[in-house]
């Protein structure tokens, strides 16, 4: 089957989402806390729409909503398309 690439449109980003762990080192099993808001996601971004707003380039890793976007399979990798908006941070590791 042929991958497909996403080529988004306006203001959208497409971005590989990192790979959330639900487990410790260790290997136990970290169940979810319905009472605490969800941590941000991260991810880095691959391909960025023709607006000129989107203040973002290929490479730069970014935090976002964890709800938020289109899911879709880019090139064959698990990845999301969302609006500039709704980016919330370049994320930089000092």
């Amino acid at each position: 089957m042929k991958q497909k690439k996403y080529l988004p449109m306006g203001d959208r980003v497409v971005i590989l989402r990192d790979q959330a762990s639900n487990t410790t080192e260790s290997g136990l099993f970290l169940a979810a806390d319905p009472s605490k808001i969800p941590p941000l996601t991260e991810g880095t971004v691959v391909v960025i729409g023709d607006d000129p707003v989107i203040r973002v380039k290929v490479g730069d890793r970014v935090a976002f909503e964890p709800n938020v976007g289109r899911e879709v399979q880019h090139l064959g990798q698990a990845a999301v398309v969302i609006q500039f908006m709704d980016i919330i941070a370049v994320v930089e590791h000092a």
